[in-house]
């Protein structure tokens, strides 16, 4: 199969499940996240009923603004939030989730040179919605085909940001602004929110092991060990059955 077939046979699969390319990941009903678009998947965009892309390339990578004016010529909207990936801001930030959340423009099509920009953007307010561990970012991220371990720009934004508090009040804002999407918690699916709850569980089981751990090198007491595992034991006892009930 020559690479012009081959690409065309992979658009053609990629309309088939709702996506614009073959690059896209669906985020959710209103967000599509992906590479930088073509002339040719814009116009799949435009026919597919997508109102705006959000760029978060930065200057050095527009390389003129092409997809600037090739989105302009179809009526698409078009947004640029240049973001360093190496110095991102809180304004960077909070530029992305206004546009992100504007009434009105989605459908959207989000997209940076690799397409993890959108990605870290994304993850960090819904698990900061969630009030999830930042662990689930990661997890996430893989699922989607973004790896994000041993990126260590990624890694320390995600941890200044979470430690700092200044997200939960950009999903506050967000929460009494769009209480259509997003209201006492973020909108997921009933699968996502399954396994979310298998994810805190190992969370859990994690954090009580590190617990248990350091008090038994802190005092070396053998019969404290045991109790804590047991009772760690017990809890993760009753939070399998309750998997099992919801299942």
């Amino acid at each position: 199969m020559g690479r012009p077939v081959q690409e065309a046979f992979c658009r053609k699969r990629a309309q088939e499940r709702g996506l614009p390319m073959r690059n896209a990941r669906k985020y959710d009903d209103r967000i599509t996240i992906g590479l930088v678009p073509s002339s040719e998947d814009l116009e799949q965009l435009k026919e597919m009923g997508y109102k705006t892309l959000i760029d978060l390339r930065d200057d050095t990578e527009r390389f003129g603004g092409l997809v600037e004016r090739r989105a302009g010529a179809l009526g698409l909207a078009y947004k640029s939030i240049p973001v360093a990936r190496s110095s991102i801001s809180l304004q960077d930030v909070k530029s992305f989730y206004e546009e992100v959340f504007k009434k009105g423009s989605a459908p959207l099509y989000v997209f940076s040179r690799l397409g993890k920009k959108p990605v870290v953007f994304l993850l960090l307010f819904e698990t900061v919605a969630r009030r999830g561990a930042l662990v689930n970012i990661y997890r996430k991220a893989d699922k989607m085909g973004f790896r994000l371990q041993g990126d260590l720009d990624f890694q320390s934004f995600l941890l200044r940001l979470v430690n700092s508090g200044e997200i939960q009040e950009i999903v506050d804002e967000v929460r009494k602004t769009r209480p259509d999407i997003l209201a006492e918690g973020f909108p997921v699916d009933e699968a996502v929110q399954q396994e979310w709850k298998v994810e805190d569980t190992f969370q859990e089981v994690a954090d009580s092991l590190l617990g248990a751990t350091h008090e038994w090198v802190t005092t070396r007491d053998g019969a404290v060990l045991s109790q804590r595992l047991s009772e760690m034991i017990v809890k993760l006892g009753g939070r399998k059955g309750e998997n099992r009930e919801s299942a």
